[in-house]
C-alpha cells in the first residue's frame, strides 16, 4: 500500500501504530504501520520513530501532542502468506474479529459499527 493511503488512515484515527519482526538473529525482517484497526507492510523504512513517522505524515508540530504512537517489537513471527487457509480461523465476537493461529489468538481488531473491516 501507497505510504499516503496509510497516512490517510493514521490521520482519520490521529494514531500510528509501528511493528517490527524480529528474526532468530534480532534482525529487523519486516515492519508495519497503521492503527488498531489495520497495519500494512512497509518494509521499505528503516526510521520508524515518532517524529520521522509524524513528519512523513505531514503532521504539523503544533497537532503533536494530539496523537497516539505505540510501538510493538516482536521475535514470534510466523507470516500468515505462508499458512494454509484451513491452519488459520477468524470468530466474531461482541467486542471485535479475533485471528486464531493454532488455537491462539494472536490479532484482534476492533470493529465498529461504521467500519468495515477487508482481510487479503
Amino acid at each position: 500500500m501507497q505510504l499516503k493511503k496509510i497516512a490517510k488512515i493514521c490521520r482519520n484515527e490521529k494514531e500510528i501504530r509501528v511493528l517490527k519482526i524480529m528474526n532468530d538473529r534480532g534482525e529487523i525482517v519486516r515492519s508495519f504501520v497503521g492503527t488498531k484497526y489495520a497495519l500494512f507492510a512497509v518494509d521499505d523504512l528503516t526510521d520508524l520513530s515518532k517524529d520521522v513517522m509524524l513528519t512523513i505524515f505531514d503532521v504539523p508540530k503544533t497537532d503533536r501532542n494530539a496523537w497516539t504512537y505505540a510501538e510493538d517489537l516482536r521475535a514470534d513471527y510466523e507470516p500468515l502468506e505462508d499458512t494454509w487457509p484451513e491452519k488459520l480461523s477468524a470468530a466474531a465476537v461482541p467486542t471485535g474479529l479475533w485471528i486464531r493461529y493454532k488455537g491462539e489468538e494472536v490479532c484482534e481488531f476492533a470493529v465498529k459499527e461504521v467500519r468495515r473491516l477487508y482481510i487479503d
